[in-house]
C-alpha cells in the first residue's frame, strides 16, 4: 500500500466568475501542515526564510512557477533587496527529509537571464518517498535549455513593467497567455520577441500612450504595440548599420589621406 503524502506547504486554487467585473478569476491560498509546524518546521527553516518562502509561493501560478522581482519581494516582506537576495540563496540550500524547499532556474539569453522559482509544482512533501528536486546545476545546463513559452513571455513583460513603472501588472491568464501564444509567438522568434517586449515597455508612454490608455497591456502588445516596437527595432538596426558603414568609409578615407600625405612627403624629400 502506497504511503499517503501530506504536503508541508501547498497552494489551494479556486476558479470562479465575477459578475461585477464580468471576468473569470483564479485565486490561491497558501496552506501549511499543522503537524509539520508543531514538529519544528519553522525552527528548521527559519522565520525570516519561511516568510519569504510564503511570498514566493503566493506568486506562483498553477504550474508551481513564480517570477517575482527581488524589489517586489523586498516591498512585500519589508526587507531590503540585499536581505532578500541573501535569504533566497539560503532557501535554495534548505532541505527537509532530503528534499529542497525551493528550486531556481535561470532562463533567457545573455544579459536578459532572469530567475524562475519552483516549489514542487505547488507543494513540498514531508514524505521520504517524495521526489527529490534536482539542483540548480542540473536544471540550467545549456543543452537542456527549453524554448520560452507563453507564460515565460508574460512574466518577462511583468518584470520589465514593474521596473519601468514602479507597479505590478496583473496577468489575466485566460486572455493574456492565449493572446501571446496565438499572436506573438508565431510572429517573432524568441530573441526578437524579447526585444519587442523591452522596447514596448520603454517607449510606450513617450511614443504611443495617451490619457485613456497611459500604460501598456499584454492585449495591446499582442494587437498593435508589438508592430510599433518592431518598427522601432528595425529602424534602430538600419541606423546602426548606416553609422557603421559611414565609420568604415571614414576610416578608409582617413587611411587613404594618410597614405597620400606620406607619398607627397616622400616626393618632396626626393626633390
Amino acid at each position: 500500500m502506497k504511503k499517503t503524502i501530506n504536503p508541508l506547504v501547498s497552494v489551494d486554487w479556486s476558479h470562479g466568475y465575477d459578475n461585477v467585473s464580468d471576468s473569470v478569476y483564479n485565486r490561491g491560498r497558501v496552506c501549511f501542515d499543522l503537524e509539520a509546524v508543531q514538529s519544528g518546521m519553522i525552527k528548521e527553516v527559519g522565520a525570516n526564510r519561511l516568510g519569504l518562502l510564503m511570498v514566493l509561493i503566493s506568486c506562483m501560478d498553477e504550474e508551481g512557477k513564480a517570477f517575482p522581482s527581488q524589489r517586489h519581494l523586498a516591498e512585500v516582506t519589508g526587507q531590503s533587496v540585499n536581505t532578500v537576495n541573501k535569504l533566497i540563496n539560503e532557501l535554495l540550500e534548505v532541505e527537509i527529509n532530503g528534499q529542497r524547499l525551493l528550486r531556481r532556474e535561470l532562463v533567457g539569453n545573455g544579459t536578459r537571464k532572469r530567475s524562475l522559482y519552483y516549489v514542487t509544482g505547488g507543494e513540498v512533501s514531508n514524505s521520504e518517498e517524495a521526489e527529490v528536486l534536482p539542483t540548480e546545476a542540473e536544471t540550467v545546463a545549456p543543452e537542456d535549455k527549453k524554448p520560452m513559452n507563453s507564460k515565460d513571455y508574460a512574466f518577462y513583460f511583468c518584470e520589465l513593467y514593474e521596473k519601468e513603472y514602479g507597479q505590478g501588472y496583473a496577468i489575466n491568464y485566460g486572455r493574456d497567455i492565449k493572446m501571446i501564444k496565438n499572436k506573438l509567438i508565431p510572429a517573432f522568434d524568441e530573441e526578437t520577441l524579447l526585444k519587442v517586449i523591452e522596447v514596448s515597455i520603454k517607449k510606450y508612454k513617450s511614443s504611443w500612450g495617451n490619457d485613456k490608455y497611459p500604460l501598456p497591456t499584454i492585449p495591446m502588445l499582442a494587437t498593435w504595440v508589438a508592430n510599433k516596437a518592431y518598427g522601432e527595432i528595425q529602424q534602430d538596426e538600419a541606423n546602426t548599420k548606416k553609422q557603421a558603414e559611414r565609420e568604415k568609409v571614414a576610416i578608409e578615407q582617413d587611411d587613404s589621406d594618410k597614405f597620400l600625405d606620406m607619398f607627397v612627403e616622400e616626393e618632396t624629400s626626393n626633390e
